[in-house]
């Protein structure tokens, strides 16, 4: 039969094995984390844009570009790590995988100015490519 000094005594054994366990995986705690594309993770489409020209651009990824207004606007993919405290980095590798080359038919579309949000204000018109690019 089981009494009360026998269950203290058995939830005392698990919280110090729960303890260790925490404690053994925190100290040996390492994240992780690789990134593949393929040139089939970007769709590439035609556009007719207001200076009548024709350029590509990509679809799936419209406003996710560091390009400034008028240069090509190049997708770009942002990975954000959650960085646990009483931490460090030891070190960060980026290691170049496989180049391919694409050839295209047209320019590349190129990057616009933001549109403001406020009401009446000016909207910017359409950004011709930067002949310098």
């Amino acid at each position: 039969m089981f009494t009360y000094p026998k269950i203290y005594k058995i939830m005392k054994q698990h919280i110090i094995i729960i303890t260790l366990v925490i404690c053994s995986l925190h100290s040996i705690c390492q994240i992780n984390h690789s990134e593949r594309f393929s040139i089939s993770d970007f769709v590439m489409c035609d556009a007719l844009c207001p200076d009548n020209q024709i350029y590509t651009y990509f679809p799936a990824l419209p406003d996710a570009t560091l390009s400034q207004p008028g240069q090509p606007a190049l997708p770009m993919v942002s990975v954000k790590f959650l960085i646990p405290t009483q931490s460090r980095i030891d070190s960060i590798k980026i290691i170049g995988g496989d180049t391919t080359m694409v050839f295209l038919s047209h320019k590349i579309f190129p990057a616009q100015s933001p549109v403001p949000t406020c009401i009446n204000c000016l909207v910017p018109g359409f950004t011709s490519i930067d002949s310098s690019v």
